[in-house]
């Protein structure tokens, strides 16, 4: 675990920065206009994540330090459109680590490393038949407030980390697009 937070916060870190800006990602890149591509599956340890993103959004099924990830991001929404909503699944194998440790240990490391980090709703959910975690926060990076909703799904000895990030006070206007996809989230 302590080997991944740095990794997590860095896949957060990446993802907010080329939200941020209109730039195109490196890696191996799946693109689709939402439903010609509606569904990602990315091998995941011992089995495959399926998860549909939303209509529309960019889709990238890549490998950040060795940690395969799915990056899912929305089109501008307008010429004042300053951030790219995105949705990123990240796997951890955490071995016979409880969820209130796995969840202890994230919230306090986000709470160190997140600059003016916001609690603003902490709830138990249930997510492809698995007791789960959910955390909706406000942070600022780069001159930008985000709102963001984390969850965390553990399964089969893995932790599968859920991070929808939108811009400042946007975070409900997504909310039915980012409750959707976590719905349709599921390892086989």
């Amino acid at each position: 675990m302590k080997k991944l937070l740095p990794y997590l916060l860095s896949l957060f870190l990446i993802t907010t920065i080329v939200s941020c800006k209109d730039k195109k990602q490196d890696g191996e890149t799946k693109k689709g206009t939402g439903d010609e591509k509606k569904k990602t599956e990315i091998t995941a340890g011992n089995g495959e994540i399926h998860i549909d993103a939303p209509s529309g959004w960019s889709k990238t099924d890549t490998s950040i330090r060795g940690y395969r990830t799915i990056l899912m991001m929305s089109e501008q929404e307008g010429p004042s459109d300053m951030f790219k909503e995105n949705i990123n699944v990240l796997t951890e194998t955490i071995g016979t680590m409880k969820m209130d440790n796995y969840w202890d240990l994230t919230v306090k490391n986000m709470e160190k490393m997140l600059t003016n980090y916001k609690l603003k709703e902490e709830k138990e959910i249930t997510v492809d038949g698995e007791a789960a975690k959910s955390l909706d926060y406000t942070h600022e990076m780069q001159g930008y407030k985000i709102d963001v909703n984390a969850v965390v799904v553990i399964k089969g000895g893995k932790a599968y980390v859920i991070t929808s990030s939108v811009e400042g006070g946007k975070l409900e206007k997504w909310r039915k697009d980012i409750d959707k996809t976590i719905a349709s989230f599921h390892v086989d």
